[in-house]
C-alpha cells in the first residue's frame, strides 16, 4: 500500500459540535487538489468527555487518544503516530479556512520545513479572536522574534504544516499551548527553513468557553520562548540572571525597610549594650589571634536598622545611615536612645547582612540572634560535610580541616561573618547537585554566588563563596578521572568576579542618583585608602604573610606566617613531583593572594577577619598532607 504524503492531525478536545463537519471540509478540499490520493486526517483526541470519539467511531474517522493532558502532548502523539513525509496541523473548531492546506503542502513541497499561518497578515473575522488575545498573541509573537529573528510573525496560529523528521529531530519537550512557540524556536535553533503564509481566522463553532486561558497561558508561552532563549544564548542567560539576582535582593533590601522603627528599636538598643558586654568578655579573654574582635559590623548593623526610615524604604536601603557617634562602640547604645543629629552613610555596601538582622530583630536582640543563626549555620554545615563524605571522605576531612584552621566557631559569635559562611555552604551543595544533574547549571550557581557575596559581605573573607565550592568542583571531576576543566574554571571564576564585580558598580551607580556625585568620590577615596603603596613582591609577601599568621596552629607561634608559607611550599613541590593534575587546586588559592594584594591596606588592617579567606589554602594542602599519608602507607606495604 502507497504510503501518504501527507496527514492531517485534528487535536480534539470536547469538540463534538464541530469535529464531523471540519472533517467534511477537508476532504471536500484535498479530494479536490493533487493531494487526493496521498493523504489522511487524523484525529488527536485529549480525553474528551462528550461524543467527539463516538462520533468518529460512527464516521469511520482514524483517531487516537492520549491520555496525558496538554496541547502539546496530543500533537506530539499525533506526529509520532503519523508516518507520512508531511504534517498539516489545525484546530478542529472550523476557526481556520480549510481552503489553505494546499497551499501550506506546496510551500513544504518548495524545499521548506516548517510553513506557519499569519492571521494578523490575513482577516481576523468579528468575534474570532478576542482583543487581549490579540494583543498577547501580537506582543509575545514580537518578544520571541527580537529574541529569535524567525520569519514567523504569528507564533501561535493553530495552521501550519511540517515536515515530520525533522521536526522530530528538534525534541519538542512542551506539553501545553505554549509547544507552539516551542515548535517555531526549535526549528529556528535547528536551521530548518521556516516560511509562513498569510491566513484567515474564522468565529469558532464551539458553544462552550475556549480552552485557552488568556493570562495563565500567555505566561507559559513567555516562559517557554524565555527558557530557551536562557538555554541558547550565553549573553541573555548572564543577563537575565544579573538583573533576576540584582531584582530580589533590591527587593529583600527595600522589604526590611518598610518593618516599622517600633518594632525594632527596642531591641536595636539592647542589642548595642549586649554586643559591648560581648566585647569586654572577649578582651579579657586576651586569646590570641581574636583579641582583635570585629565589633564595628555589628555594631553599625544594628545602627543602620535602627535608623531606617519605613516611610521612605528606598532611600533607606540605599543610603543606610547610621549615627555617626556610633563609630565609638560605647557611646551607640546612648546615642540610639536620644535624638540623633548627625548619619553617616554606608551606601558604598549592600549591606545584606544588615537587612537579613533586620527582619529578625522585631523578634529577638543580639544574643538570641546568634543562637538562632549559629544553630541554623551547624546544620547546615553537617549536611555539607555529609554530602561531601558521600562524595569524597579525603575532600569532606579537608573541608572539616580548613574550618578548624580559620577557627570556624568563632566565626559564629559575629552576625557579620556569617552570611558569607552560609553561602559558601550552600554553593558547595548547589555545585555537588549540579555535578550530577545538570551541569550546565554551574555557571549560573557562580555567576549568583558572585552578586548574593557582594550583597552579603562587605570586604571580610568574599572569595571563600568562589574558592572552595572551585576546590570542591575541580577535586571531583580530577578524582573521576577527567582532564582538568581549565576553561570552565576560568568561566566560573570570571561569572562570580563579573555578578560580584557588577553588584557593586550598580550600587555606587544607585547611591550616585540618590545622593549625588559626592558619594561616589567620597567611595572611591574609601576604597583609594584600602592600598598600601609598594612593588608587587613586598605587597604579596607582607599581606600572605601576615593573614597566613593568623591561621591555626600556625597563630599561637612568633613568625607563624612565614613557617605556614615555608609548609605550603614544601607541600606545592610534593604535588608537582606526585600529582601535576592537582597543581589547578593550589592555582584557585591564588584568588584570594590577588584580592590580598589589590586591597593590601584593608587586608593588612583587618587580617583578623580576612584571613578567613585562606580557607581554600588550608584545604588544598591537607588534601596533599592526606595523599602523602596514603602513599606512605601504600609503599611501606609493598615493601612488606
Amino acid at each position: 500500500m502507497r504510503e501518504n504524503t501527507v496527514t492531517i492531525i485534528l487535536p480534539c478536545l470536547n469538540e463534538e459540535k464541530t469535529i464531523l463537519e471540519c472533517v467534511k471540509k477537508i476532504n471536500g478540499v484535498i479530494k479536490k487538489s493533487k493531494y487526493k490520493n496521498s493523504y489522511k486526517i487524523l484525529v488527536c483526541d485529549n480525553g474528551s468527555t462528550d461524543n467527539s470519539v463516538k462520533i468518529c467511531k460512527r464516521n469511520k474517522i482514524d483517531y487516537i487518544i492520549e491520555k496525558k493532558r496538554g496541547y502539546g502532548n496530543v500533537i506530539l502523539a499525533g506526529v509520532k503516530k503519523a508516518s507520512s513525509k508531511y504534517i498539516v496541523m489545525l484546530d478542529c473548531d472550523l476557526s481556520y479556512n480549510s481552503e489553505d492546506i494546499p497551499r501550506f503542502i506546496a510551500e513544504l513541497k518548495k524545499g521548506n520545513d516548517l510553513v506557519v499561518g499569519n492571521r494578523f497578515k490575513g482577516e481576523i473575522k468579528k468575534g474570532a479572536m478576542p482583543l487581549s488575545h490579540r494583543i498577547g498573541s501580537s506582543s509575545l509573537s514580537k518578544y520571541a522574534n527580537l529574541l529569535f529573528h524567525t520569519k514567523a510573525k504569528d507564533y501561535h496560529c493553530g495552521l501550519r504544516a511540517f515536515n515530520r523528521k525533522k521536526f522530530l529531530k528538534t525534541e519538542p519537550k512542551s506539553s501545553g499551548f505554549e509547544f507552539a512557540s516551542e515548535m517555531i524556536i526549535l526549528a529556528k535553533l535547528n536551521k530548518l527553513k521556516i516560511s509562513e503564509i498569510k491566513t484567515d481566522l474564522f468565529k469558532d463553532g464551539r458553544d462552550r468557553k475556549p480552552h485557552l486561558r488568556t493570562i495563565r497561558d500567555g505566561f507559559r508561552h513567555l516562559h517557554e520562548i524565555n527558557k530557551l532563549k536562557f538555554r541558547n544564548s550565553k549573553v541573555f542567560r548572564y543577563l537575565v540572571t544579573f538583573l533576576l539576582s540584582v531584582s530580589a535582593i533590591s527587593l529583600f533590601s527595600i522589604g526590611s525597610c518598610l518593618i516599622p522603627h517600633e518594632a525594632i528599636k527596642d531591641n536595636a538598643v539592647k542589642s548595642t549594650n549586649e554586643l559591648i558586654e560581648m566585647i569586654d568578655d572577649l578582651g579579657k579573654q586576651g586569646v590570641r589571634p581574636y583579641r582583635r574582635f570585629e565589633k564595628y559590623g555589628d555594631m553599625r548593623n544594628y545602627a543602620m536598622i535602627f535608623t531606617t526610615n519605613e516611610n521612605d524604604p528606598i532611600r533607606s536601603a540605599v543610603e543606610m545611615n547610621y549615627p555617626s557617634a556610633c563609630d565609638v562602640l560605647t557611646a551607640c547604645s546612648t546615642v540610639l536612645s536620644e535624638p540623633i543629629t548627625r548619619l553617616t552613610s554606608y551606601n558604598r555596601y549592600w549591606q545584606g547582612q544588615s537587612s537579613a538582622i533586620h527582619y529578625v530583630t522585631p523578634f529577638m536582640s543580639l544574643k538570641p540572634a546568634i543562637t538562632f543563626f549559629t544553630i541554623l549555620f551547624v546544620i547546615l554545615l553537617l549536611y555539607t560535610l555529609y554530602k561531601v563524605f558521600i562524595e569524597d571522605k579525603v575532600l569532606s576531612f579537608a573541608l572539616l580541616i580548613g574550618l578548624l584552621a580559620i577557627n570556624i566557631s568563632f566565626v559564629t559569635r559575629s552576625l557579620q561573618f556569617l552570611p558569607v559562611m552560609y553561602l559558601m555552604l550552600i554553593t558547595i551543595l548547589l555545585v555537588l547537585r549540579a555535578r550530577k544533574k545538570n551541569p550546565k547549571n554551574l555557571d549560573i550557581i557562580f555567576l549568583i554566588s558572585g552578586v548574593l557575596t557582594c550583597y552579603f559581605d562587605f570586604l571580610t573573607c568574599e572569595t571563600v563563596t568562589l574558592t572552595v565550592p572551585l576546590i570542591v568542583y575541580v577535586y571531583l571531576e580530577i578524582k573521576a578521572g577527567r582532564k582538568v576543566p581549565l576553561k570552565k574554571l576560568i568561566l566560573y571564576s570570571a561569572l562570580w568576579l563579573a555578578g560580584y564585580g557588577l553588584a557593586f558598580a550598580l550600587k555606587w551607580f544607585i547611591s550616585f542618583l540618590f545622593m549625588g556625585p559626592d558619594s561616589f568620590s567620597s567611595t572611591m577615596a574609601h576604597m583609594t585608602s584600602h592600598t598600601v603603596k609598594g612593588s608587587i613582591i613586598e605587597k604579596i609577601s607582607l599581606t600572605v604573610t601576615t593573614t597566613l599568621s593568623n591561621l591555626l596552629p600556625f597563630a599561637f607561634v612568633d613568625n607563624g606566617g612565614v613557617y605556614a608559607l615555608i609548609f605550603i611550599l614544601i607541600c606545592l613541590i610534593y604535588t608537582i613531583f606526585e600529582d601535576r593534575k592537582r597543581l589547578a587546586l593550589y592555582a584557585i588559592c591564588l584568588i584570594p593572594v590577588a584580592r590580598f594584594t589589590v586591597v593590601n591596606g584593608h587586608s593588612l588592617l583587618l587580617n583578623y577577619f580576612t584571613y578567613r579567606a585562606l580557607i581554600c589554602i588550608v584545604i588544598v594542602i591537607s588534601i596533599t598532607i592526606i595523599q602523602m599519608i596514603k602513599n606512605t602507607i601504600k609503599n611501606d606495604n609493598s615493601k612488606k
